[in-house]
């Protein structure tokens, strides 16, 4: 008769991620209004990705495109998202940015994401009212009726909404009552 033998062990099977899922980002897109003279180096806004891999498959890497970010006006820190100033802004040059976040894990191979960052810059009192000439003069006979319009001054701002409004008066003591 054969004697039946038998053992007993443990056996572990790992289960190795494959890089099946694609980051994904929180939002649809995401943006900011800031002023021209924003800090240069502070931060704007943060985009957020998450990824159901694990392991490296789900280590995500942010970047911005190159082709809607002028002179690399914005800059992306690769592992927070965070986007920062890098350079001056000018309302009056460009009132809107439309940059393109990307975000890719470190899979082989790698899955990636992109998502829109409208970054809209809004107007501060930044420029000074100038006069359209230098020098107004204008004769004035010494019979003249009081509330003839005696001369007419112009100027213009290159700043926008009430930022721009010009407001005239005659700073001079001497004849802030013969004027008006």
């Amino acid at each position: 008769a054969s004697l039946s033998r038998s053992t007993n062990g443990t056996i572990t099977i790992t289960v190795l991620d494959i890089n099946d899922n694609s980051p994904v980002f929180q939002s649809n897109s995401y943006g900011k209004t800031i002023e021209e003279d924003f800090g240069l180096g502070k931060s704007i806004l943060q985009v957020e990705a998450n990824d159901a891999d694990s392991t490296s498959n789900a280590v995500l890497v942010y970047s911005l495109s190159s082709l809607n970010n002028p002179d690399d006006l914005f800059v992306i820190s690769s592992s927070t998202g965070v986007i920062s100033l890098n350079n001056t802004l000018n309302f009056e040059g460009r009132k809107e940015y439309r940059l393109t976040a990307l975000v890719h894990d470190q899979g082989v191979p790698s899955q990636s994401d992109s998502v829109e960052v409208v970054i809209a810059v809004s107007d501060v009192n930044d420029h000074h009212p100038i006069f359209t000439q230098p020098i107004y003069s204008s004769i004035v006979a010494e019979d003249t009726a009081v509330g003839y319009s005696i001369l007419s001054v112009s100027a213009s701002d290159r700043d926008s909404g009430n930022n721009s409004v010009i407001t005239y008066s005659i700073n001079s003591n001497m004849y802030s009552n013969l004027f008006q």
